[in-house]
């Protein structure tokens, strides 16, 4: 089973690229080939399948890489990449690149475990923990229900399905943080699709307020409100907007 060899990007501007292109294959087959240890177990002509060059492509690529190299970064064994061992090769720099690699792997989870400690709390974060709203808002209070976006509605629709039953854009942003915050679903649990129809259904036309409470709206319960402002021809909101809109 192979083992695992890091390969930097620095290998680009190591000597052993200035090799010819059969050589310099055969070493990054041999990399990944090399066993945990470093060892590589093949014989010549196994070597040269796998790395799909010729036996004598290969014997002359094994020979540059134990040979010297004045010119390598590594002064290990005078630059030689590696040496005979029984049935095969050992890569003799593999424990020290592997090490490397595993310094730079702990180095870059510490470098992002403290980036995220340190990032800043994201507006969605924000807007879970203060519980506020906006009239872009968007998401539904997923805390409390799970429902998919088709059934989530913004502000500003509410408003808009709000207008033809003359609903001013205070009682409009009442029922958006009402029925927001409970996941937009109905009392028995149901998802709101049709929001107009939803609102026509919740607004109480006489005394000019929602009934949220479905119980209460069933049973024709009211309370005192405030008496409803009229326009100086008389009309009030509702009456205007039936006129504009229709019913």
């Amino acid at each position: 089973m192979a083992g695992y060899t890091p390969l930097f990007a620095s290998i680009v501007r190591s000597s052993i690229w200035d090799e010819d292109a059969k050589t310099c294959k055969v070493w990054v087959t041999m990399l990944a080939l090399a066993e945990a240890d470093g060892t590589i177990e093949a014989s010549i002509k196994g070597l040269a399948h796998e790395a799909r060059v010729t036996v004598t492509e290969c014997a002359t690529a094994l020979h540059i890489l134990k040979a010297p190299d004045e010119y390598s970064r590594s002064k290990d064994d005078e630059g030689r990449r590696i040496k005979d061992i029984e049935g095969g090769w050992l890569v003799i720099n593999h424990a020290k690149y592997r090490k490397k690699a595993q310094s730079r792997s702990a180095y870059i989870r510490q470098w992002r475990a403290q980036k995220k400690r340190n990032s800043p709390v994201t507006p969605k974060e924000e807007e879970k923990d203060s519980h506020s709203y906006s009239n872009t808002e968007t998401l539904c209070n997923s805390a409390q229900q799970s429902v998919t976006h088709e059934t989530c509605f913004t502000l500003e629709e509410v408003k808009d399905s709000c207008l033809p039953n003359g609903i001013p854009d205070s009682e409009a942003e009442s029922y958006f943080h009402h029925f927001n915050a409970q996941g937009w679903r109905r009392a028995n649990s149901q998802a709101i699709t049709n929001l107009r129809s939803h609102i026509a259904k919740m607004w109480d036309k006489t005394n000019r307020r929602w009934i949220f409470d479905e119980k209460q709206q069933k049973s024709g319960e009211t309370k005192n409100l405030p008496p409803v402002t009229v326009g100086p021809d008389g009309k009030t909101p509702y009456e205007h907007a039936m006129e504009q809109y229709g019913p």
